[in-house]
């Protein structure tokens, strides 16, 4: 059922509103004057700039990011203002044809806006640092819920941004990763947790300083393509600490791997290796590789057949060096440490075939390097698992299994 109010159309069966066709005529009309004067630069009235202002906040309640399009309007005619009054005339400026071109595009879609309580939410965590971004996007399931990490570095136009606009580009970066899986897993809310207070603002307020304008504008889109909504609310510095430490890891991280939880994937693999080389295996440091030899001893260069390579690489690189390893013509016994994130984009690479053991928490087998502990970095969350690529040789004929535990 329809009923038209105040120059709205409300469905109250499909719980959407509508701009009437007649407002939106009109005002569509008023927005193609406007293009026309500043493509033409004529004079305008500056109460017409101050009008169309003010027709087109009444568009709020259909579009929400309405102010994120009026910003250079505002300053046009507040400068038009101080210049000649509200009497005066100023000559149209084209700088207003971007925004008036954007909203001669809405004013014809006139998308319906839902209000239908979204069904499937999902909670978000991001921080930015001066390093890069994280995030913690958690999905909820019957059983439990599911997390997905995601972390990057920034560009070298970003480092120079604000802390604020960054802030707001952590969340865009998010979304412009996980967004086909979030439309795959049917997620239509999102509840964005974050410690700064200017960026729950200005998200949720669809607002804020000139600065970030063109992040939002972008965020903005990029909910409107994925039919995502955001409702934010502040959480404590102190207690976001996993997308914290996410955010650490664009740099190159001085965390190493317990020597004993290495000793314990080697016994289970190999029993036939000398305790003395366990001895010798104290800490794994982050993007290392070991060669160890099943006769005993620490090999640098060479690697025959009874060796076994142990490779723990830095986590940007983890793509790349499992296509290495899987592609190689004569691989050895090589062992991988992996944090078991879910939604990576080598996750695809991995395959049933291969022997997975996990090793526990970060916090239980990671050591924090002196930079970290000067700098007062976290470990990153999860849990740390060993993937185990056989040889070649064992690959292609008869081979005995080394674990029990397999790729789900």
């Amino acid at each position: 059922m329809e009923r038209g109010v105040s120059g709205w159309l409300w469905n109250s069966e499909k719980m959407e509103v509508t701009l009437q066709e007649r407002k939106r005529v009109l005002l569509l009309e008023d927005v193609r004057t406007s293009i026309g004067y500043a493509k033409e630069r004529k004079r305008q009235r500056t109460k017409d700039l101050a009008a169309l202002l003010g027709r087109l906040n009444f568009v709020r309640l259909q579009y929400p990011p309405a102010s994120l399009w009026m910003k250079r309007m505002q300053y046009v005619l507040r400068q038009a203002i101080a210049r000649g009054g509200w009497k005066g005339t100023e000559i149209a400026n084209p700088m207003l044809l971007g925004e008036l071109t954007h909203w001669r595009k809405i004013l014809q879609e006139n998308r319906p806006r839902s209000l239908k309580r979204r069904n499937r939410p999902a909670v978000l965590t991001t921080y930015a640092s001066e390093l890069g971004w994280g995030a913690a996007l958690t999905i909820p399931r019957e059983n439990k819920e599911e997390k997905i990490y995601v972390h990057g570095s920034w560009t070298p136009q970003e480092y120079a941004l604000a802390i604020n606009e960054k802030e707001s580009r952590a969340v865009l970066r998010t979304l412009e990763r996980k967004g086909a899986w979030l439309q795959q897993q049917k997620i239509d809310h999102i509840r964005l947790r974050t410690d700064n207070m200017s960026t729950r603002w200005t998200i949720q307020k669809k607002r804020g300083a000139p600065s970030p304008i063109p992040t939002l504008r972008a965020l903005e889109k990029k909910q409107n393509n994925l039919d995502i909504t955001i409702q934010t609310e502040h959480l404590p510095g102190e207690q976001n600490t996993e997308a914290d430490a996410l955010s650490r890891m664009a740099k190159k991280p001085d965390y190493a791997l317990k020597g004993e939880k290495v000793s314990k994937i080697l016994q289970t693999i190999a029993p036939r290796i000398p305790d003395t080389i366990f001895e010798q295996i104290a800490l794994v440091p982050c993007g290392s590789t070991w060669r160890l030899s099943s006769l005993g001893g620490k090999r640098e260069k060479e690697t025959p057949e009874n060796e076994i390579v142990l490779v723990h690489p830095f986590l940007r690189s983890i793509g790349r060096t499992l296509k290495e390893k899987m592609n190689e013509a004569q691989r050895e016994l090589t062992i991988l440490i992996l944090p078991a994130w879910r939604g990576r984009t080598w996750t695809p690479l991995l395959q049933p075939g291969h022997l997975i053991k996990t090793l526990g928490t970060f916090q239980e087998c990671m050591i924090p390097g002196a930079k970290m502990r000067m700098e007062g970095w976290k470990l990153p969350p999860g849990d740390v698992i060993s993937i185990i690529l056989e040889t070649k040789i064992s690959q292609e004929g008869t081979s005995s299994s080394h674990g029990e535990n397999k790729l789900e």
